[in-house]
């Protein structure tokens, strides 16, 4: 009779155990502070120990009690490590209670380096994806399952790069969720503890906006009646410096060397796609605040590039899927200003799509000629020629280089899907689309790294695209000359 006795002692035993779920997570980083995201069970304490790795005499320790009164239920704590020392690398430890959290994962971050009126802008780079669908049977739609392989994210984590910025529809809400508190947070949580995931989140700080899906319904709007519930989930998953103004939205702004990232919320304010502009004709994607706030914080930027981050596509004027083309009026306003303004080093980033492309417009020149990316196979020609090329350190086609712009010129990356299906976009009339530039559409899986270097005002932006395996499917330089 002492068997069962025992092994349901130790079964308690196990249960209350203090673990890690899912994490840690590097959120925003800043000079003198860096946010560190975990999700544990059974700790009733978390302990984050911290030492410089040049120097370690500097070292600290921050705790934090978990706020929930069920301390075997998950819970999710954020560490704000303060004081710290900028440009510095410092490596840490956790302990749940008093036991220390062990794992083959390196665990460090890096404050911002300190670089203003001192050098050169630093180089960086950083990855970016959207659409990250993570099988679940039990509440899948029957068939062929939706999700494809998470090796992506252990090709994310190896890829350098300073972050990941997340581009939405970071997890996928399914119609037996979206109805209720309890349905959204159990698929979040279901998304953020898959074990492949953890690499990237733990060796890159996060940086995230939402679209449709983890935000609500397909195609959802301001009358998501659960709007506020995914606000905050969204809130207590992410690790974002700041979420929207007055408590609405998630949009925010960051910065990284010399550029500006404004994160967009195309959902919370938003306007029904099928509304007609005759029965609202101040139809709006962004809402009255967060547009101002967006056209205020442009004019105050003085980045290099300015990437205005939003869950779906903005230039497209070639699709009939859902984009800013349901929404025109507020989209010419928005680039009316841009270009009355004179804002320089403008970039669209967006997700959605199920496929990856660069589009780029010429405002004010019809012929909408596009110049291709250089093809891997030419790579060394084309360094070998840049060497004399001071103003384009890449050639952007394979036999000569692209003409003088014909007024202001915006391009737009769009990158997806991470696990989801591809689209069918090569079926589609969008197949053919002229402001695509060549050779850029990829309908399979994949992601992006960013690379912005070079010398003041003369910086470049190199764009690479990997597959699943972390394989170069194509890779386009823009110069900042280009988007003046």
């Amino acid at each position: 009779m002492t068997l069962p006795i025992f092994l349901i002692l130790s079964r308690f035993a196990f249960a209350q155990t203090p673990r890690v779920l899912a994490g840690p997570m590097l959120g925003y980083a800043e000079h003198r502070e860096c946010l560190v995201w975990v999700m544990t069970k059974c700790a009733k304490k978390i302990k984050l120990n911290y030492s410089c790795e040049s120097d370690t005499l500097i070292k600290g320790e921050v705790s934090y009690y978990t706020k929930s009164n069920e301390i075997c239920d998950h819970n999710i704590t954020k560490i704000i490590i303060p004081n710290l020392e900028p440009g510095k690398t410092y490596r840490y430890k956790l302990t749940l209670d008093e036991a220390h959290y062990k794992t083959d994962i390196p665990l460090k971050f890096k404050t911002k380096e300190l670089w203003e009126f001192r050098k050169d802008a630093p180089t960086f780079s950083f990855v970016t994806g959207s659409c990250a669908y993570i099988n679940d049977s039990i509440y899948d739609r029957p068939g062929e399952p939706y999700g494809q392989s998470p090796q992506i994210f252990k090709s994310m984590a190896e890829t350098p790069g300073q972050f990941m910025l997340w581009l939405g529809d970071n997890t996928y809400l399914r119609e037996v969720d979206m109805s209720s508190e309890s349905g959204i947070k159990y698929r979040y949580y279901h998304t953020r503890k898959q074990k492949d995931l953890q690499k990237l989140l733990a060796t890159k700080n996060n940086y995230a906006i939402w679209d449709d899906h983890d935000y609500g319904p397909n195609n959802s709007c301001k009358t998501y009646e659960l709007k506020n519930t995914t606000l905050q989930t969204f809130k207590e998953y992410w690790g974002n410096k700041t979420y929207g103004q007055d408590g609405e939205g998630i949009y925010s702004k960051m910065q990284w060397s010399d550029c500006d990232f404004f994160l967009l919320d195309n959902r919370y304010f938003r306007d029904d796609d099928d509304m007609p502009d005759s029965l609202l004709p101040h139809k709006t994607q962004l809402g009255c605040k967060q547009l101002d706030w967006l056209k205020q914080s442009l004019i105050s930027s003085r980045a290099s590039f300015k990437f205005i981050v939003m869950g779906g596509q903005f230039l497209n004027s070639n699709t009939e899927q859902e984009s800013y083309v349901q929404y025109l009026k507020e989209r010419k306003e928005l680039l009316d200003f841009i270009t009355n303004m004179n804002i320089k080093g403008v970039i669209f980033m967006t997700g959605d799509r199920h496929h990856t492309e660069i589009l780029k417009l010429e405002v004010g020149d019809s012929s909408q000629k596009n110049a291709g990316p250089t093809p891997i196979k030419e790579k060394k020609k084309k360094e070998k020629k840049n060497k004399t090329n001071e103003k384009n350190t890449t050639v952007n086609s394979e036999e000569d280089e692209p003409e003088a712009p014909h007024g202001k010129i915006y391009y737009e990356l769009t990158c997806s899907p991470m696990t989801s299906k591809g689209s069918n976009v090569l079926k589609t009339k969008e197949a053919a689309n002229p402001l695509r530039i060549q050779q850029t559409l990829v309908t399979e899986p994949n992601y992006c790294q960013l690379t912005v270097s070079g010398a003041k005002n003369n910086r470049n932006l190199l764009i690479k695209c990997y597959n699943t395996k972390g394989e170069l499917k194509w890779e386009f330089t823009i110069n900042q000359q280009e988007l003046q």
